[in-house]
C-alpha cells in the first residue's frame, strides 16, 4: 500500500471507524492497560525511565518532545540551502505556495517566498535536511512507538506558519492501516509566540472522529469541498472544548521536536508575515505495510491549464539503520 491523499474508493473510507466512532489501532500505546505496559518495559529494562515518561505523554496526550542536540551546521546548511534552492529553482524539488504540489522551476520568489509556503523533499539536495530525515534518536522512538522498522515516507520545510486548521493526518493522509502513521517537527529556529506556532491539543487523540456521512472520516479532494473542511474543523473543535480539551502553543527552543500520534488534533495558528517560524516536518510509516510513496503533482496541461500527476517512489534507501522513501520527483524525471 502506499501514502497518498484521501481515496476515493468507498471500502477503504468505511472499515477504519469502531461503532464509537474511534480509529481502529493495533498499536501497543493505543490499547487501555498501555501505561501499565510501560511500567512494565521500565521494570525489565526494555526501556529506560526518560523513554518510559516520554512513552506516557504520548499514550495519555498524544505527542512527546524532548531536544535533538543537533550541531549549529545543520541550521546553516539548512539556510543556505533553502535560499539555494529560490536560486536555482531545480526541478527535481517540489514545493507549494497556496495551493497544489509544483516543480520547484515554477517557482516567483517575489511573490511566492512568503505565508505559507512549503518545499518537499529538501533532503535531496541537502546534507543537513538528509540528517533530519533518517534521525536515529527519531527512529529509536518510532520503533518503540510502532514495534516494527519505521521508514520516512516525505519531509516538509516550513520558513513560516503552515496556518492549517486543526486536524487530523489519517484525514488527509491515506494508509493501511490509518494507524500506521506518525510525525516529527522539529523547529530550526526559537519559535515566537506571533510567528504562527504549530499548535496542538493534548488528548484529542481519545475522541472520535468527524464524520462527513456514516464511516466516511477522510476529506475527498475530489467530492469534499473548503465549506466540508471548514464544517470538519468546526466540529472538531466543539468536541474538544466539550471534553475540557483546549490547544496549546509548541513555542520550543531551536533543536527541540514533537512526535504526534496519528489521531492528535493539531495544526499551524495564525502569525505574523514578518515573522518566521522555520521548521522541517517528517511522516513516517511501518515498512511491513509499505512498499511506495506517492505525491499529486500540478502541472502545465499544454493548453493553458493545469492538470495533477501522480508521481510514486518505490525505492527505499537506509542510513545509520534508518529507512526513507526516496522523493518521488526523483523517479517520475528518471522515467
Amino acid at each position: 500500500m502506499s501514502t497518498s491523499d484521501a481515496t476515493d474508493d468507498p471500502e477503504l473510507k468505511n472499515n477504519h471507524l469502531t461503532p464509537a466512532g474511534l480509529l481502529k489501532s493495533d498499536l501497543w500505546l493505543d490499547k487501555p492497560d498501555a501505561v501499565d505496559a510501560i511500567g512494565r518495559r521500565i521494570a525489565s529494562g526494555r526501556i529506560s525511565e526518560e523513554q518510559g515518561v516520554n512513552l506516557r505523554q504520548y499514550a495519555e496526550d498524544g505527542y512527546l518532545s524532548f531536544d535533538l542536540n543537533l550541531d549549529e551546521s545543520v541550521y546553516s546548511d539548512l539556510e543556505a540551502s533553502v535560499n539555494r534552492m529560490w536560486q536555482e529553482k531545480p526541478s527535481d524539488i517540489v514545493y507549494a505556495f497556496d495551493g497544489p504540489l509544483r516543480r520547484m522551476h515554477e517557482a516567483e520568489e517575489a511573490t511566492e517566498r512568503r505565508p505559507p509556503y512549503r518545499i518537499m523533499g529538501l533532503e535531496t539536495h541537502c546534507e543537513a535536511a538528509m540528517s533530519l530525515y533518517l534521525n536515529r534518536t527519531i527512529f529509536d522512538y518510532l520503533r518503540l512507538i510502532f514495534e516494527e522498522r519505521p521508514v520516512a515516507t516525505q519531509s516538509i520545510y516550513f520558513q513560516y506558519g503552515s496556518r492549517q486548521q486543526l486536524h487530523r493526518d489519517p484525514v488527509h493522509v491515506y494508509m493501511d492501516p490509518p494507524s500506521h502513521l506518525a510525525a516529527a517537527w522539529v523547529a530550526l529556529e526559537d519559535i515566537h509566540p506571533e510567528g504562527g506556532p504549530l499548535t496542538y491539543v493534548p488528548g484529542s487523540h481519545k475522541l472520535p472522529y468527524f464524520q462527513f456521512e456514516p464511516g466516511v472520516y477522510q476529506f475527498d479532494h475530489y467530492s469534499h469541498t473548503a465549506a466540508d473542511a471548514n464544517r470538519m474543523a468546526l466540529a472538531e473543535e466543539e468536541q474538544a472544548k466539550a471534553h475540557g480539551l483546549a490547544a496549546e502553543a509548541f513555542l520550543p527552543k531551536r533543536g527541540q521536536v514533537l512526535i504526534w500520534h496519528h489521531s492528535l488534533l493539531h495544526g499551524g495558528s495564525p502569525g505574523s508575515d514578518a515573522i518566521t517560524r522555520k521548521s522541517f516536518v517528517v511522516h513516517y510509516t511501518t515498512m511491513q505495510y509499505y512498499d511506495s510513496s506517492m505525491q499529486s503533482i500540478s502541472k502545465p496541461d499544454g493548453v493553458g491549464g493545469r492538470e495533477m500527476e501522480i508521481w510514486q517512489s518505490y525505492d527505499v534507501f537506509s542510513r545509520n539503520g534508518c529507512q526513507g522513501f526516496r522523493a518521488p520527483v526523483l523517479g517520475a524525471l528518471a522515467s
